[in-house]
């Protein structure tokens, strides 16, 4: 009975609906990662985009664009793009980091607040979303974007 009073008020019981969006175009800077999703080298490269965030001064938002991948995520590996999308263009200079265009786009989005024992899981927000392009005769692009701002986390899942 606890766990549910615990999981109730923070949230784990509201339903998760994904808000149609249209985008702009933007460019992340960052790294691609290829590999295990539960990895020391995951964490510390996501670490060092945050300390990055967090030392520039500059105002920016950690974005990682998973690429889904059934046959590497079949073997426990993920592979990622993780970055930081500044807001301010001339900062995107004085990182000399790879980047990733990201063209204009469609698609679905989820907002969920950050609260770990009731985060719903990443299959479970693709299948939701996945099912939210069939009602409407589309279909996903093969990637979601993630952002985290202001204690959520911001899934967009574009539409091709």
């Amino acid at each position: 009975m606890a766990g549910i009073v615990i999981n109730y008020s923070l949230g784990g019981f509201k339903k998760i609906e994904p808000a149609l969006i249209s985008t702009h175009s933007t460019i992340i800077y960052g790294s691609l990662y290829e590999g295990a999703h539960a990895s020391d080298s995951l964490t510390n490269l996501i670490a060092h985009f945050h300390e990055i965030l967090a030392e520039s001064g500059q105002t920016g938002t950690l974005t990682i664009v998973n690429y889904m991948q059934e046959t590497l995520e079949k073997r426990g590996l993920v592979k990622q793009f993780v970055g930081i999308e500044w807001e301010n263009e001339a900062y995107e200079v004085i990182q000399p980091q790879g980047s990733l265009n990201i063209d204009p786009y469609n698609g679905f989005q989820f907002r969920i607040s950050i609260t770990p024992l009731v985060m719903p899981s990443p299959e479970k927000l693709k299948r939701l979303a996945k099912d939210a392009a069939e009602l409407m005769d589309g279909e996903l692009q093969g990637y979601s974007i993630e952002q985290y701002r202001d204690g959520s986390l911001i899934i967009n899942f574009p539409l091709k």
